[in-house]
């Protein structure tokens, strides 16, 4: 996997092989898109220890994960995709707000 790639995207059979090869142009724009479309449900799936890997391989293996901050560990390690940290999605998410609240 490429460090711009949705490790999310990437297993989700209901997306076309383009959509779920996508590579973003930044990590960061990555970053946005994941904490934007998969994160809530992600945080709703680790309330019933359900955090698994959607890559190929991993879906094979049956790779059940505890936490989303070992789903970040593990597509670190396993596929060399970088991720927030969780504090680092709350700051990013008040500085998102503040920035909308200006420029609104």
């Amino acid at each position: 996997m490429d460090g711009k790639q949705c490790p999310r995207c990437i297993g989700d059979e209901r997306l076309s092989f383009e959509e779920r090869t996508f590579k973003y142009c930044r990590p960061a724009v990555m970053y946005d898109h994941f904490d934007r479309e998969h994160l809530e449900e992600m945080k709703e799936n680790e309330k019933h220890n359900l955090i698994i890997c959607d890559h190929p391989q991993c879906k094979e293996e049956g790779v059940k994960l505890q936490h989303l901050d070992h789903f970040r560990a593990h597509v670190m390690s396993r596929h060399g995709v970088s991720l927030r940290r969780s504090d680092q999605v709350k700051s990013f998410a008040k500085i998102s707000r503040r920035l909308l609240s200006v420029c609104s």
